[in-house]
């Protein structure tokens, strides 16, 4: 915790929503101290009628290779034909993988509970590169930085960013949170879950997120586990040819 906190002292801030750090060590260092741990631990404080326990709020993070990169969903990008045979494409995979999931949830032994969450088709689909209105983020601060630094766009940008947002603002700004099931490997290891968006909530969510940024550099590894002398690193993107032959044929047939 003190190496942490000494990496993450020498990060500035450069206006109200904007930190710089030198490397994405010190970058995820002050995520940790600043951000994610004192969300899971409370605090103690003394009241009128004993003690009252505050927690601070979670935090969801988003690693971006781009610093300048907007947070919107791949859907959004595209435009005309483009955005229209897309989007039927993932509606059809979708359906697809909606009918797998409950043939799935219904089997001898679950009986359906808990109850699938709506649209876990389509959030499943967002996890295996289909385009949709989701936005991906992670609860896990070192996978934000992983995906900051792994896509080999440091050739093109000088400098990569994890982005914020806390479960309040996600609130206020009327965020749509959407989960699919936990046995997609992906959500999983990654520690996913998406926003759904639209345009007007995508402006208002980049006017809203916090952003560190750091010098583009090698790829950042995300660890499982760390005790210092073992450290195990997460496989974070396992194939899924299933996924990957789905994508094609939904292509072919939307």
């Amino acid at each position: 915790y003190e190496h942490q906190r000494a990496l993450a002292s020498s990060v500035r801030q450069i206006d109200n929503l904007t930190w710089e750090a030198e490397t994405a060590e010190q970058a995820l260092a002050w995520l940790r101290c600043k951000l994610y741990w004192p969300a899971a631990v409370a605090a103690h404080l003394p009241a009128e009628q004993g003690t009252e326990v505050r927690m601070k709020q979670r935090a969801f993070f988003r690693g971006q290779a781009v610093a300048s990169w907007k947070p919107n969903p791949s859907l959004l990008r595209l435009s005309g034909e483009a955005r229209s045979n897309a989007t039927a494409a993932t509606k059809l995979a979708a359906s697809i993988v909606d009918v797998e999931f409950r043939t799935l949830w219904d089997s001898d032994g679950t009986q359906g509970w808990p109850p699938l969450s709506d649209h876990s088709g389509y959030a499943a689909a967002q996890h295996y590169s289909f385009e949709t209105t989701l936005l991906d983020w992670t609860a896990i601060p070192s996978v934000a930085v992983h995906f900051a630094t792994c896509s080999g766009s440091s050739a093109t940008s000088p400098k990569a960013s994890v982005l914020w947002i806390s479960a309040g603002d996600a609130t206020e700004l009327g965020l749509k949170i959407v989960l699919p099931p936990v046995y997609i490997d992906r959500l999983y290891r990654q520690r996913g879950l998406f926003t759904e968006l639209d345009e007007a909530t995508s402006e208002a969510l980049r006017q809203r997120c916090r952003r560190i940024c750091f010098p583009a550099q090698p790829r950042h590894p995300a660890l499982l586990t760390n005790d210092g002398t073992n450290t195990i690193e997460a496989e974070l993107l396992p194939a899924a040819p299933w996924f990957d032959k789905l994508k094609h044929w939904s292509r072919e047939h939307a």
